[in-house]
């Protein structure tokens, strides 16, 4: 109850706002939304678009792209593309990531690989794919790896 209290405090999202306020009372709902957080997992973030820490929206896809932005500064990245494409609330979860240029892929390469996200064409879900440089196949995992 604490995190939805602090929602309701802190969140500017207009919708995610109303949607705070139509559930206030609602416990059951306020438990399923807020009684985890959403995990990134194989099948990337997925979940039900809504208001919560459980729930797909501009804070929680926010935090993940923050994440794994900040994994890509600390490996010498030094730029991303943000991407969207028609399913629900793509485009907006793209523009709420704080103004970032849209494009339909992320891209980040450095002197060892690269790292390419994007939209599946099939499913409500991100497709990640990771390329190794290296010397052979073992130094090229084994950098992976690092």
């Amino acid at each position: 109850m604490k995190e939805f209290e602090r929602w309701v405090e802190k969140v500017t999202d207009c919708e995610i706002k109303t949607e705070l306020y139509a559930i206030k009372d609602d416990d059951k709902e306020i438990e399923d939304g807020f009684y985890k957080e959403l995990s990134f997992g194989t099948g990337g973030l997925r979940g039900i678009i809504g208001a919560g820490t459980n729930r797909m929206n501009v804070y929680t896809v926010g935090k993940a792209t923050f994440g794994l932005a900040e994994y890509l500064l600390s490996i010498g990245g030094n730029s991303v593309v943000i991407a969207y494409d028609s399913r629900n609330k793509s485009a907006e979860f793209a523009q709420g990531l704080y103004g970032l240029p849209k494009s339909d892929v992320l891209r980040f390469k450095s002197e060892t690989g690269r790292l390419i996200i994007r939209p599946s064409s099939t499913e409500p879900k991100m497709k990640i794919y990771l390329q190794s440089k290296g010397k052979d196949v073992i130094d090229a995992q084994e950098k992976m790896t690092k």
